[in-house]
């Protein structure tokens, strides 16, 4: 009798924590790439990458929402 017990308080948090729940939807993170000329930030020209998250989620990265600027 303890065996079947055991078993399913055991089992029974495998079959709860396996039932599929979707929580609300995320924000999204967004990158945004400019051409660089040549310069101080890049002596031949490159890239200038700004990341962050879209709070407002209107899918653009403003000028407000960038976290990172990276130039390559």
């Amino acid at each position: 009798m303890k065996k079947k017990y055991l078993l399913v308080l055991f089992a029974l948090p495998l079959f709860v924590s396996c039932s599929k729940k979707e929580g609300p939807e995320g924000k999204k993170s967004l990158i945004d790439m400019v051409s660089e000329s040549a310069g101080a930030n890049c002596p031949y020209g490159g890239y200038k990458v700004n990341s962050g998250i879209d709070l407002n989620r209107n899918n653009t990265l403003d000028a407000t929402e960038i976290e990172s600027t990276k130039f390559i």
